[in-house]
């Protein structure tokens, strides 16, 4: 499983373009009922959403019990490139860049990759030097 998380308009869905099966966390906004089924058997998908707390993904995480390998993707882009992104509308990007906790090992992950969001990537790029990576010990 790996999750493409961060702010919003950090580049979460361009990056998530590369892999086959995504799930966007978002097309399931008030049916929790139905995520969660999804989340059940979940192996080697893509979650793509905001996940910007440590809570939020310890439940994630919790919801995949099938998932073998949990990779989480943490697309970094600083609040003001995301607001530039947005351009004028009325945003929610200062609340969740207030709320962001970058994700640690501790969580249960098995590798955790980081993606400087403030550099232009074309999707299918897969490592790049803006890339920074980290084995968590959890394999």
């Amino acid at each position: 499983m790996r999750l493409v998380m961060g702010i919003p308009n950090a580049g979460k869905t361009t990056y998530s373009q590369r892999f086959s099966n995504v799930i966007h966390a978002d097309d399931y906004i008030g049916n929790h009922d139905s995520y969660v089924e999804l989340l059940a058997t979940v192996d080697d998908e893509c979650i793509e959403g905001l996940y910007t707390t440590r809570k939020s993904r310890l439940l994630l995480l919790s919801e995949c019990p099938n998932a073998k390998r949990k990779v989480c993707i943490f697309i970094d882009t600083p609040k003001e490139v995301c607001m530039m992104r947005e351009g004028e509308h009325n945003s929610s990007i200062p609340y969740h860049a207030r709320r962001l906790e970058p994700p640690t090992c501790s969580e249960g992950w098995d590798e955790i990759i980081v993606i400087d969001g403030a550099i232009p990537v074309h999707p299918m790029h897969l490592r790049a030097p803006w890339t920074r990576e980290s084995a968590c010990g959890n394999v």
